[in-house]
């Protein structure tokens, strides 16, 4: 009942809705990004039309928007516009929250259309989008905050349990990503092979990474670290629940009070999802994990490091 107590009231705390904002933007970039990137490209109708609207594929979408209008090719220029605009809508912290349930319902019904166009950074996408329909991100860093106080930053509290959530999303996403590899070149019988394996398969490639041969003690080492970093990330939430329980006691929240764990798995997760955009075309999975990351930090930690680099 204590452990129970502790929960909830932890899940009942306020904090600035800082954390959640910059999620909000940085989340909301990628998207709009995603998808005006299709559309000046030319693949919108190679992606989403069926083949007898000149598409690559059969119409496979499901969901509840699904449902509702159906999968015509008259459907797929207004849902796709409807979208573009929520995600503008969600970076600027206007009606943050209704806009991010019509940009999730818009991005998971284009993402559903044909197998191809969706990946792990549509689920990302989806669960972040939902998170945030019950998030009041826009309180800060938003028109919103802009039109109500004439300035950018508000501090007024918000619930803080959207952010708890976010980080749980992000931890578990990490830990499933390294538990499910399996296969045995993620491992001393395979050779560690794996992201030799991967950086040279052509489909994937940005360009021809052959002299990455010569390299394969560092190819090996990234195999062997990438594998225990994602695998351990359920450590992380566990760190920040002892932090925030420093009157319950013990060597570990003494511990935890003194090392700052976020820092070891944060910045070798920016240094590999770096390295995975410079050598892969894997679409925008990376940036949008990465744009989970602020919500690992309490909005003061933010507004000191922003002090800090402002000097």
């Amino acid at each position: 009942m204590n452990a129970w107590s502790r929960l909830t009231d932890r899940l009942s705390t306020t904090e600035p809705a800082t954390a959640l904002a910059v999620v909000r933007i940085l989340v909301g970039l990628v998207l709009l990004w995603d998808l005006v990137d299709i559309g000046l490209s030319g693949a919108l109708g190679a992606l989403w039309m069926p083949r007898s609207a000149g598409g690559m594929y059969v119409v496979t979408a499901n969901g509840p928007l699904a449902d509702l209008i159906g999968t015509s090719v008259a459907t797929i220029g207004p849902v796709y516009g409807a979208t573009v605009t929520a995600a503008v809508l969600v970076v600027a912290g206007l009606g943050s929250r209704p806009a991010a349930l019509v940009a999730l319902l818009g991005a998971n019904y284009l993402f559903s259309l044909s197998s191809v166009s969706g990946g792990g950074h549509d689920r990302v996408f989806s669960n972040t989008l939902f998170l945030l329909c019950f998030a009041r991100a826009d309180m800060t860093l938003s028109l919103r905050c802009w039109l109500t106080h004439r300035r950018w930053h508000d501090d007024t509290p918000v619930p803080a349990w959207p952010r708890y959530l976010l980080v749980y999303q992000l931890a578990l996403i990490y830990t499933m990503t390294g538990v499910q590899k399996l296969g045995s070149v993620w491992w001393p019988m395979g050779g560690f092979l794996a992201v030799h394996y991967t950086v040279m398969l052509p489909h994937w490639a940005r360009a021809d990474w052959w002299w990455l041969a010569w390299l394969s003690p560092v190819t090996r080492a990234a195999t062997a670290l990438t594998w225990w970093w994602e695998a351990l990330w359920f450590l992380v939430p566990a760190w920040l629940w002892l932090r925030a329980t420093p009157e319950v006691g013990g060597r570990l929240r003494a511990l935890a009070a003194r090392f700052d764990l976020r820092t070891p798995f944060v910045v070798t997760g920016i240094l590999m999802h770096g390295t995975i955009w410079l050598l892969l075309n894997l679409g925008p999975f990376s940036a949008v994990t990465l744009g989970l990351y602020p919500a690992l930090y309490h909005p003061d930690e933010l507004h000191r490091a922003w002090k800090r680099l402002r000097g």
